[in-house]
This record gives structure tokens, C-alpha cells and sequence, in this order.
């Protein structure tokens, strides 16, 4: 099912690399996966698939072998086995074969999710880099004459692989022994794409943010008739691409329908997560209550979902109800300790009762990015907690460069005007809440109009 946590708060990801295995690691790779399988390696077979993987252009060997070609070479080979094969001896080797087999079966999938004709997407792969070292540098969203986005989709599959350098993006090979099998790929004989290629397909061009060809690969998934499952989550990703772009009540179309689709599976876990989705989307639209109803329906279906029982939490906050929206986060820090959105929301709700330490004890918890990199709603909440226990001076700091990063948003625009206030700048204050009371991207939420209404009373002083 496609997440749909990046629509209710601020992933945080980190990625690694995975370094070229030694021979010695590569024989482990290799001897792993068919433990327990029923299969097994006659006498020297696993040496032999690493040696072959080692060997480079005129009797040279590398020092270590790529884990993306073991992967391959393995999966294609054993692939071919009949069923009942247990004995995988050295006349099952084709390693050079596997590796076509791959490039082909990758460049075939690449043109399917992009439209590019795969015959013509290999020979520009040869004409590219059939040499092996070739490397060539993007400019102006180009590779050597072809769109960087399906350049990128071979990356991904592991035909190619990315360096910056100079200040530009540079493309060769995944590794030079894959060189000799690129000259030998065929493209496989194209069948017709199942319902899952096409759900496969709109994932990953949308990933790589090409939002009108994941839109009409996902339509095609809607289309397929008694692919339910499927179908819920291909609306779902297309709520994600109307979200993406803006159209609220579109989303939450796309979402309804998919949900409906995880009730006929019986899905209940994916129903609650999409009420919860929902709910984020209506109260966006600051349609408060249906936005409530929605995230009770989600809690029914998922009483123990902590971001479920978060976003409740927000909801509740933004109806003006700041004690039932503290009662729900606690209940769920209490549960987890340390939920990060938990504390994000609760250290907002806090700032805005006055509770200016204990919001800083949250806000200064949140374990996931240096301040200067969060969002400015946050920045703003920190900086009136800030100004609530004296320290002026670094409020005014984090006040200014929120606002300076999002000058239409009406929570920032009240935050700063209360620090002003605080800091005994009346003046300001005054220009800051006229601003918040206009703003739209996001507007005030009830709760937050009517104190910014007050703030508006005071005197210039």
C-alpha cells in the first residue's frame, strides 16, 4: 500500500550505501539465500559464481564484486530452475546471461513506465556506455539526449549509477562488468501490463515526481476489473497526486473511494489509516467537524495507532479544545515516550495555553532535525515559549526568519505577533496580527482568530 505518512507529518529518512562486497562476503551472499530451500551448491559452484563475477576485460579480476550484479546474477539464474531442482551444479551457470537478462527486463520496465520505446531506450544505453568506463554528465535535465528522469529510472534498477562531481550529476555504468552484457541484452518480448505493473509503475514516476504520467498509470489500475485491492490503492495514490497539487476535495474523493475498496477486502487496518488521511485533508480545508468524524472513524479501526491517536490529537487542538487535544497526546507519549509528532503537536498546544516551559520540554525533545531545518509553525511555537520564560532575544531570532519563511501563514503570523507583544514591541504586534487575521496559506483556526481578535485590543505602547 502506498504510505501515507509523508501527509501526516515531516518524514525523516536516511539512506545507505551499500559497498561492494569482498570475495569473501560475496561467497556469504551467495551461499545464504539457499539455506533452508530444499537446494543446495555442488563443490565449488558458489566460487565459481563469484569468479565470474570478479572477471574484468582482458583476463583482469576486480578487487570486489558489485552487490546489485550478485543480486541479479543470482535471482535470473536460479530463476530458470525447474522446480525440483536440488543440486545447483556448475552447468546451471550463466552468469553473463543473467546479467543481460537483467539490463533487458530493467530497460523494459523502465520504457513501460515512461512511455520510450524500449528498443530504442537499450540502444541508447549501448551507444552510451557499452564501453564500460563512458561517463557522461547531465546538463539541463539531459543525458547524452535522453530525459534525466528515465536516466534516473535505470538507476534506481541498478543499470546505472550517479556520482556529483564539478557541480553536476554524472552517469556510467553500475560497474564495468556489467559492460559485456549490455552488448548481448535483447529487450524481453513485451506482454501486456498486468494491473500490478501499471500500480508498480504510477509509484515510481510519481517517486521521481512525474505527477501527470502516475496519474494515468494509476487511472489504468482503476480500470481493471476485480482487482479491488488494487484499486484501493491506486485511488489512494491518486489522492496523493491531487494532495500533492493542491485539489483538497479531490484528495479526499480519491481517498473515500479507496477506502471503500479496503472494506470490501476487509482491510481494516488500511481503512482506519485512510479516515486518518481523511481527516488530515478536511482539516486542512478547516472543515473541522467532518474532519473530527473523520479521525473517530479512523480510532475505531485503529484504537492503538499512535500518529492516528496524534492527528486526533491536532484535530482537537484546532476545534479549540486544547485539554481533550492534551489528554489524547499524553495518552500516547505515555504509551510510546518519545513519538516525535506526539511532541511536536503537544509542545504547539502547550506554547498556546502559555505553558512556555513545558513547551519548550517538548519542542526541544523532538529528535529529528536542528532547528534551523524545521518547519517555521514550529519555530514560530518554540519562539513564543521562548519569549514566555525571557529569553527575548532568541525569540525575536526564531520569530523573524519563520515569518521570513512563510509570510501568508496565519499560526506564524499570530506566534510573532505575540512574541512582539511580549518583547514590548506594540507596534509590531499590531502589524503581525493584522497580517495573521488576512492570511490564508494557512488561515487562522477559530481558537487562534479569536485570540489574535484580543491581541488586536491592545494599546501601541
Amino acid at each position: 500500500m502506498v504510505s501515507y505518512s509523508r501527509l501526516m507529518h515531516d518524514a525523516v529518512t536516511d539512506r545507505f550505501r551499500l559497498q561492494p562486497f569482498t570475495p569473501e562476503a560475496a561467497l556469504d551472499a551467495v551461499r545464504g539465500p539457499v539455506t533452508g530451500s530444499g537446494r543446495f551448491f555442488a563443490e565449488g559452484v558458489p566460487e565459481e559464481i563469484v569468479r565470474e563475477l570478479r572477471a574484468g576485460p582482458a583476463g583482469t579480476v576486480y578487487d570486489t564484486v558489485e552487490p546489485a550484479l550478485l543480486q541479479a546474477a543470482c535471482f535470473h539464474s536460479w530463476r530458470a530452475l525447474p522446480g525440483d531442482h536440488g543440486a545447483i551444479t556448475t552447468e546451471d551457470l550463466a552468469v553473463n546471461r543473467a546479467l543481460a537478462e537483467f539490463v533487458g527486463e530493467a530497460v523494459l520496465e523502465t520504457a513501460h513506465e515512461h512511455s520510450v520505446p524500449a528498443e530504442g531506450l537499450l540502444s541508447w544505453l549501448r551507444s552510451t556506455f557499452g564501453g564500460g568506463g563512458s561517463t557522461v554528465e547531465e546538463r539541463s535535465g539531459q543525458v547524452a539526449g535522453l530525459s534525466a528522469v528515465v536516466v534516473r529510472a535505470l538507476q534506481s534498477r541498478h543499470v546505472l549509477k550517479a556520482e556529483w562531481r564539478s557541480g553536476a550529476r554524472h552517469y556510467r555504468l553500475q560497474h564495468e562488468r556489467l559492460a559485456g552484457p549490455l552488448r548481448s541484452a535483447t529487450v524481453p518480448s513485451p506482454e501486456a501490463p498486468t494491473a500490478e505493473d501499471s500500480l508498480r509503475a504510477a509509484e515510481y514516476v510519481l517517486f521521481e515526481g512525474d505527477l501527470g504520467r502516475a496519474h494515468a498509470h494509476a487511472e489504468s489500475v482503476m480500470s481493471s476489473p476485480g482487482e479491488i485491492r488494487l484499486q484501493g490503492q491506486a485511488a489512494s495514490l491518486l489522492g496523493n497526486i491531487a494532495y500533492a497539487q493542491g485539489r483538497l476535495a479531490e484528495a479526499e474523493t480519491h481517498y473515500r473511494k479507496a477506502a471503500v475498496c479496503f472494506e470490501v477486502v476487509q482491510d481494516n487496518v488500511a481503512v482506519g489509516w485512510l479516515f486518518a488521511v481523511i481527516g488530515r485533508v478536511l482539516a486542512m480545508r478547516r472543515d473541522w467537524k467532518p474532519a473530527l468524524d473523520a479521525f473517530e472513524a479512523a480510532l475505531k479501526r485503529c484504537p492503538d495507532d499512535p500518529q492516528v491517536r496524534t492527528e486526533l490529537g491536532r484535530t482537537l487542538w484546532l476545534l479549540g479544545r486544547p485539554r481533550a487535544a492534551l489528554s489524547m497526546l499524553n495518552d500516547v507519549l505515555d504509551r510510546t515516550g518519545d513519538h516525535t509528532e506526539a511532541l511536536r503537536v503537544r509542545g504547539q498546544v502547550l506554547a498556546d495555553l502559555g505553558q512556555a516551559r513545558d513547551a519548550l520540554r517538548d519542542l526541544d525533545r523532538v529528535p529529528d532535525r536542528p532547528w534551523h531545518q524545521r518547519s517555521p509553525a514550529i519555530r514560530a511555537a518554540r519562539a513564543v515559549a521562548l519569549a514566555g520564560v525571557g529569553s527575548f532575544d532568541a525569540a525575536r531570532e526564531e520569530s523573524s526568519q519563520a515569518v521570513e519563511d512563510e509570510p501568508a501563514n496565519g499560526p506564524v503570523l499570530l506566534y510573532a505577533a505575540e512574541v512582539a507583544s511580549l518583547t514590548g514591541d506594540g507596534r509590531s504586534a499590531q502589524e503581525l496580527v493584522r497580517r495573521a487575521l488576512a492570511a490564508d496559506q494557512p488561515e487562522l483556526p477559530p481558537h487562534q482568530r479569536e485570540r489574535a481578535l484580543l491581541v488586536q485590543r491592545l494599546p501601541e505602547r
